[in-house]
This record gives structure tokens, C-alpha cells and sequence, in this order.
């Protein structure tokens, strides 16, 4: 047993010696790298540390990777500065490099007009086109604008082919152009204006151009006293329609008759109407034209007026003096039933100032057709804005004559105590003035 623990303590002493010799070498092996590589990169020795002990002490591993971390170029002159050497990316010391500033240059972030980025469908020519409309041909309505299929055939009717024949819009009764356009239009030829503002999924629009707008008598109406404008509600036109005349009214289909001289809705309707009826309700107003009374009237014929002067020049003297005797007896007959004298205009009222709240301003159309634009207080009455006419506008009025004012989308005016506030209008408005026979 003395001779085992004997054996048994050589044998430790061994393996710590034989440990510790490894340990040496390693130690030795480690450091011997380090050098080497300090040697062949020219780094900081604890640099060259961390790199092989990254690299699993394996010196020629960690040689490869440093070459082509950077390219294979590293310094070779041991006098070199070797705090300027390159550490590559993740290593201790590693910095990022800084970007080089970008040149400056000029350029537009924003349009100075953001309204004409904005897609906007183009304005309607003659009948409404909807991208949502389910029974519509554009394709064949654009072959043959304005042109109305042929209803009969060698003295028979001829019967749709498909539903975008059933559904057609009214292309031969359409005004082609803007609203402004149909005013002008309507103020020459004095013919109302019929307006159909139609919605794609609104079944009802569909079926105005099935039934009614397809209806030959109603069209020989249309035809001979209206001019006839169809718009979907989406529409550029149609949109500024409905901002003008409906208010934010939903109900569609919508039909209206405006006059085109003032520019008022006299009569709508929403929803769907047969022709018989729609007929019954239009023909009064084809028996009343309507009419511009601000139009220049015909000038007196000069030729007649010249005839008329030499007839009285010819005339003998017995002749002037029966009439001279006739028309002072007249004038004596009349006298008594002459009228009173003109009462006057009261002082106008004090006007505000542009900008002011509870005030709107307002471009009026005198009865001699001229312009004159003021501002005037919502609660001034119709007198009183008569009153401001007469005296700051330089266009004489009559206190022995009734006066209306109208505007787009309102009932006229025509009470003197009615307030402006009573039409419904605010900030900017355009109005017509004019004579109550």
C-alpha cells in the first residue's frame, strides 16, 4: 500500500509538471502570435489580442481575415502611426465614417395652386356620363353623339336590343355645354330651362330616361320651350348646381325649372315623374315665356317720325288751331285726375363696414342694368336697401313703384319690411332689382 501511494504521488507530480509545461507553451504560443501579428498588420499588441482571440488563436486565420476586412492593405513601415490604423466593423474602436454633406440645391416642394393637382372629371358636353352607371353604352353613344336610335323600322316598331338601348339618356334633347352656357342660351331664344341632376345608383334617374325623357310628346314640348340640361350630381357642373339650388339635398333625381334671366328655381320635383304628369305641369309655363326686362328696347322708326313731323308742318292753320283748342280742353279734363306729387326717399342708412359680422355683401342689378355693389346688414329691410339705392347707388328711384329683389335659389323679395335676412343668403351675393308691374 506504500509503495501504491507512493506510485500514486509521482504520477500527480507528473501531470501538474506536464500541465503546467503546457500551459508555458500555450502561453509562450499565444504571445509569440501576437507579436507575429503585430509585425505583420501593425496594430496595438491589444488589438492583435482581441483579433486572434476572436479568431480561436489561430494565427493564420486571423491574418486572412484582417486582409480582407481591409482590403489587403496593411502598413508595412514600423514607423507608421499606428493609431490612424483602420479597425474594422464591430471591433473595439471602430467608428462609423461620417457621410459628406449633400450639395445644395433649389427645388418645389408644393405647387403655389394645390386646386389644380387635384383630379377633377372633365366637364359634361351633352348627356351624363357615370363611371358607376350599370345601363350604359358610352362605346356606342360616342360613335354617333347626339343621334337618337331610329324607333321604327319599314313601319314597325323596333324594340331595344339591350338595356343600355332601354336606358338611354335623352342625347337629342341635351344642351351640350355649361350652365352658364344655358343661361346665355335661354335669355337669347327666352325659353325656360329644364334641368334633370340624375344620381347612378338612384334606380328612379334610370327609369326618367326609360319612361318620360323618352315620351315623343313630351319631347315636341321640351323641344319647342325649354332648353333641356341633364348632369349626374358628382359631376363638376352638377356639383355646382346642387350647391347653388338644392342646399345639400340627397333626393335625386332632381328636375327643375329656372328662369334664365334672374336665375331662380320656380318649380322642382324629386324622385321619378311620368311624362303625362310632368307634361301637364310644363305647358304652363311654355304658355308664359319668360322675358328680360332689362333687354334694350327697339328704338323708335326714325323714317315714321320724320313722316309724322312733315304731316303736322303741312297741316293748315285751321287745323293747328282745332287741335291747339282740343288739347287744352283735355288738359283741363285731366287735371283734377292728375296724380299726387312724388313723395321723397327717406335718408339712406348708416352702411357698415366691409367685414363686419352679421353683414353680407351684395352685387345689384339696378333696373337701368347697370352694377353697383355695398355691403348692407342682414336685418336691413327691403325699404331701407331701396332707400340706400336710390341715394348712394346714382340711380333714381320711385316711391310711387314697387320694387323686388331676387337671387338664385330664393324667393323674391318683396315686402318693404322683409329683412334680407329672410331670403337665406350670406356672404357674397349677386341680386336683381327690378320694377313689380
Amino acid at each position: 500500500s506504500r509503495l501504491g501511494l507512493a506510485a500514486s504521488s509521482v504520477y500527480g507530480g507528473l501531470e501538474k509538471a506536464k500541465a503546467t509545461r503546457n500551459g508555458l507553451c500555450a502561453l509562450m504560443s499565444t504571445e509569440h502570435a501576437i507579436l507575429t501579428f503585430v509585425s505583420m498588420v501593425n496594430c496595438e499588441p491589444e488589438f492583435a489580442r482581441f483579433f486572434l482571440e476572436a479568431n480561436d488563436n489561430n494565427l493564420e486565420l486571423a491574418v486572412q481575415n484582417y486582409f480582407a476586412a481591409h482590403g489587403g492593405n496593411a502598413a508595412t513601415d514600423p514607423s507608421s502611426n499606428q493609431e490612424g490604423a483602420a479597425v474594422p466593423e464591430g471591433l473595439p474602436g471602430y467608428e462609423q465614417p461620417v457621410r459628406a454633406p449633400i450639395a445644395q440645391f433649389n427645388d418645389t416642394l408644393i405647387d403655389h395652386d394645390p386646386a389644380m393637382r387635384l383630379p377633377q372629371r372633365p366637364v359634361q358636353t351633352a348627356a351624363a356620363e357615370h363611371p358607376l352607371e350599370a345601363f350604359r353604352d358610352f362605346k356606342s353613344e360616342a360613335d354617333k353623339p347626339g343621334m337618337a336610335p331610329s324607333s321604327e323600322v319599314f313601319g314597325l316598331s323596333k324594340k331595344p336590343r339591350n338595356l343600355a338601348e332601354i336606358y338611354r339618356p335623352p342625347v337629342e334633347l341635351c344642351f351640350s355645354g355649361t350652365f352658364e352656357q344655358l343661361r346665355e342660351e335661354g335669355r337669347k331664344l327666352s325659353r325656360w330651362l329644364l334641368v334633370n341632376i340624375q344620381s347612378p345608383v338612384e334606380f328612379a334617374s334610370q327609369q326618367l330616361n326609360a319612361d318620360t325623357w323618352q315620351d315623343e310628346t313630351l319631347g315636341a314640348v321640351i323641344k319647342a320651350n325649354f332648353l333641356f340640361w341633364q348632369q349626374y350630381f358628382d359631376s363638376t357642373e352638377g356639383a355646382k348646381y346642387c350647391r347653388y339650388y338644392l342646399q345639400g339635398s340627397t333626393s335625386f333625381p332632381h328636375i327643375g325649372v329656372i328662369d334664365p334671366v334672374t336665375g331662380q328655381l320656380v318649380k322642382s320635383w324629386s324622385g321619378f315623374k311620368d311624362a303625362e304628369r310632368l307634361m301637364d305641369s310644363l305647358v304652363n309655363y311654355a304658355d308664359t315665356p319668360p322675358k328680360d326686362v332689362f333687354a334694350d328696347e327697339a328704338m323708335p322708326d326714325a323714317a315714321a317720325t320724320t313722316d309724322a313731323a312733315g304731316g303736322v308742318a303741312a297741316a293748315g292753320e285751321e287745323a293747328e288751331l282745332a287741335a291747339a283748342i282740343a288739347a287744352s280742353l283735355h288738359r283741363a279734363e285731366d287735371a283734377p285726375a292728375q296724380a299726387a306729387p312724388e313723395a321723397e326717399w327717406p335718408a339712406a342708412p348708416e352702411m357698415p363696414a366691409q367685414g363686419e359680422p352679421e353683414t353680407l355683401v351684395m352685387r345689384v342689378r339696378l333696373p337701368s342694368g347697370q352694377q353697383w355693389q355695398q355691403t348692407f346688414k342682414l336685418d336691413f329691410t327691403l325699404h331701407e336697401l331701396l332707400c340706400a339705392v336710390h341715394h348712394l347707388s346714382g340711380h333714381a328711384l320711385s316711391t310711387n313703384k314697387a320694387y323686388q329683389l331676387a337671387t338664385q335659389g330664393a324667393a323674391p323679395l318683396t315686402q318693404p319690411t322683409a329683412t334680407l335676412r329672410s331670403m337665406g343668403v350670406s356672404g357674397r351675393v349677386a341680386v336683381n332689382l327690378s320694377e313689380v308691374n
